[in-house]
């Protein structure tokens, strides 16, 4: 199913902080207190997600580790071998995680 992309407009405030459109809110089932997460795409794009959910988080986790497994394949067929696990290679390639 093809649906269209809409665009929804909110102002920053000198507190960088913004309001999430009521439509985005609704379908995203976000209520006043939720977490919420921002992913940037490989193509440059923002997305706002709902941060509670353990299910996205482990999934978000696994697409990350899965292309570090990638990238280590590509890096051994070229002579590279970083001595890292996955998620060691996650933290090089990123940076440490600030302590929540």
């Amino acid at each position: 199913m093809d649906i269209p992309v809409r665009i929804f407009r909110s102002n920053m405030t000198s507190k960088c902080q913004v309001t999430i459109p009521k439509e985005i809110r609704d379908a995203l089932g976000l209520k006043a207190g939720d977490r919420i997460g921002f992913e940037l795409t490989p193509e440059g794009d923002a997305r706002i997600v709902a941060a509670d959910s353990e299910d996205a988080a482990a999934s978000r986790t696994e697409r990350a580790l899965a292309g570090v497994r990638e990238a280590r394949q590509i890096y051994k067929a070229q002579g590279i071998d970083l001595g890292l696990d996955p998620a060691e290679h996650v933290d090089w390639v990123r940076g440490r995680a600030a302590e929540v």
